[in-house]
């Protein structure tokens, strides 16, 4: 099946929305909402709230890192074949202040590691993420999507 396929795309959204729903990290915890997952891409939206704030009133590199990871996962598993972080890194090149929306999306890939950038709503570059995947073989996949 071709990743531009329109199955494709369907097993990609389908496989994204049972994510979503049992992630409690990510939607419950820390407010982040899923704009889109398609094969192999995926994009992720949090708006900056106080409870992020670092003590320099900016938010926190743990949380951007939990938005990337996040964006990670669903990209990774939008084929519906089970794979989670082996590693990742991450640059922070701006601060990210209260209320403002902070997306992630991927944007460079191979079958083993790929690369991300962290982007405000103004679509300006506040950072990059790069990530190692572990793929695990499974006889049927934990994501439901009939």
């Amino acid at each position: 099946m071709s990743t531009s396929s329109p199955a494709a795309m369907a097993l990609a959204k389908q496989v994204g929305i049972a994510m979503f729903a049992v992630d409690t990290a990510t939607k419950d915890t820390m407010g982040i909402e899923i704009l889109s997952c398609e094969p192999g891409r995926a994009v992720l939206r949090m708006t900056v709230q106080e409870l992020h704030l670092n003590g320099h009133k900016i938010c926190h590199g743990g949380f951007i890192f939990t938005l990337a990871d996040s964006t990670f996962a669903f990209a990774c598993n939008s084929y519906n074949k089970v794979a989670v972080a082996a590693g990742c890194s991450i640059e922070f090149f701006k601060a990210w202040p209260i209320g403002r929306c902070a997306d992630l999306c991927r944007t460079r890939t191979s079958l083993e590691r790929t690369a991300w950038h962290l982007r405000h709503e103004s679509d300006q570059p506040k950072g990059r993420c790069d990530c190692h995947v572990q793929r695990k073989e499974c006889a049927n996949s934990r994501h439901s999507h009939s």
